[in-house]
């Protein structure tokens, strides 16, 4: 999976395979997650198969985060507690590196913010080598990925389908219907807001989709964003920009600090082994 640039509202519609990826490519075999003046943004992705079912869910309960078992277990869906379950487990996998004096054999404390972002406890930060980093989780149909960045990052992915007229016009902010009016495009747009607000913290809770405006979040974030044949999927870096250098240009671009971008790919099989 390659994740490409989103400069521009189009870039967010474009055919992947006609796109360039992301130029800068985080080594995996640097000592440090975070090198020196860089946004690293890793993002880990694992597919589950249509119907996935745990028939034994109770050896794989202590493996995750206190308060993911604790929603897990009240979950009357089947389905719905093996994907918990599941993004319990690619949490664990992919956030203990960055805590390598925790407790080896118990799950890392995770929490949640009052607006249910989530989130890391004070008392984890002691036990980093490095930055207490930022992360997102996102589930859909057939497809869990999280994001972990050294900067605000939010991401959501989401499974193709056709979106009706009536939630188009929720999503769509004015000067959107030019170009995202299509229902083909209105899902791409929505993955994007949806990873603004997470990498907010906030939801939509303070703030409406037609109260965002892409043009807009693209002057003060980075966005990022990938195609499949089930998926879509956007992930959103707030990064510092700044002015053009040349004051009397009439439009005052902006240059971003760069990202090294990392995707990996989990098998669902690895997570599942009990080790």
């Amino acid at each position: 999976m390659q994740l490409y640039p989103i400069l521009t509202p189009e870039d967010l519609f474009r055919d992947p395979s006609a796109a360039s990826p992301s130029r800068d490519t985080l080594d995996k075999t640097d000592a440090s997650p975070y090198p020196e003046e860089t946004i690293s943004l890793h993002v880990h992705v694992v597919s589950m198969p249509e119907g996935f079912l745990l028939f034994d869910e109770e050896p794989y309960l202590p493996r995750i985060a206190a308060e993911r078992t604790l929603r897990t277990v009240a979950m009357k869906s089947a389905a719905a507690r093996a994907s918990s379950i599941v993004s319990g487990l690619l949490l664990e996998r992919v956030l203990r590196p960055y805590f390598p004096r925790a407790i080896k054999y118990r799950p890392l404390l995770l929490v949640r913010t009052p607006h249910g972002a989530p989130a890391f406890p004070a008392s984890l930060a002691d036990l980093a080598d490095s930055p207490v980093p930022f992360y997102s989780l996102s589930h859909t149909k057939g497809l869990i990925a999280v994001a972990v960045c050294n900067a605000p990052v939010g991401i959501d992915a989401e499974w193709h389908r056709p979106l009706k007229d009536s939630v188009i016009e929720r999503i769509l902010h004015p000067d959107e219907t030019a170009f995202a009016a299509a229902p083909d495009r209105a899902l791409s747009l929505w993955t994007a807001k949806e990873s603004y607000v997470k990498m907010l913290g906030s939801g939509f809770r303070s703030i409406t989709p037609e109260e965002l405006s892409l043009p807009e979040l693209l002057r003060e974030n980075r966005f990022f964003h990938t195609k499949t044949d089930r998926h879509l999927l956007t992930v959103c870096v707030r990064a510092s920009a700044e002015a053009a250098p040349d004051p009397s240009e009439e439009t005052s671009e902006k240059t971003f600090e760069e990202i090294a971008v990392d995707v990996t790919t989990h098998s669902l099989d690895d997570l599942l082994t009990l080790k």
